[in-house]
């Protein structure tokens, strides 16, 4: 996956003197390219013979939003603690291929990137 976009931050609360707790928030939008050359045969057997057949998946581009909540503790002046918890969400699915040797191609589905997600770190200025 290769995965590009942009985000807009928004501060709720700052740290002042004695709280020490930032609270941003985040709505952003991203691009993601899907490296799609997935290759494979399959085969079925049964009591009559074999049946086998080579096949290639082709994943097209999606693009997802996100809603995220981010807080940040101050530890020191240029050391803070961090979470972060947000949502993924599918804005354009890209459609899954399935293209068969001898058969044709046919539509195997959607891509889902819909997600919860959540990040926790030290977080370092210099």
């Amino acid at each position: 996956l290769t995965i590009i976009g942009l985000s807009v931050f928004r501060k709720l609360s700052e740290a002042k003197d004695a709280n020490k707790l930032t609270i941003t928030a985040e709505g952003g939008i991203r691009f993601v390219s899907v490296d799609s050359s997935i290759e494979g045969g399959t085969a079925i057997a049964d009591a009559y013979g074999a049946l086998a057949w080579y096949q290639t998946l082709e994943i097209d581009d999606s693009i997802v939003g996100l809603l995220a909540l981010a807080l940040d503790y101050a530890v020191a002046d240029n050391v803070s603690l961090f979470a972060q918890a947000g949502f993924q969400f599918d804005i354009d699915k890209g459609k899954v291929e399935n293209k068969v040797e001898g058969l044709g191609t046919f539509e195997a589905g959607e891509t889902e990137f819909q997600a919860l997600f959540g990040k926790a770190g030290l977080s370092v200025s210099f």
